[in-house]
């Protein structure tokens, strides 16, 4: 009886082991893709946020003059 005992606890804690790696290696893989995909939006962010920045300043320079023109004449 104790040898069947002995023999399903190694069984079951060959399961969980197998078990345990996956979740290691699933929870290791999806960061892997969350930090990839972080970064994508950083460097996305980055490529967008001059050109945002240059329409902006083009619009607040545009508008200066239309209102210096619109005070003076």
């Amino acid at each position: 009886m104790r040898d069947l005992y002995i023999n399903m606890n190694n069984h079951q804690n060959a399961i969980f082991h197998q078990l345990d790696n996956f979740i290691k290696h699933s929870h290791s893989f999806t960061m892997t893709i969350f930090h990839k995909i972080t970064n994508s939006a950083k460097l996305v962010t980055l490529l967008i946020t001059p050109t945002y920045a240059k329409v902006s300043m083009k619009k607040i320079i545009k508008y200066c003059v239309y209102c210096v023109y619109r005070v003076c004449c």
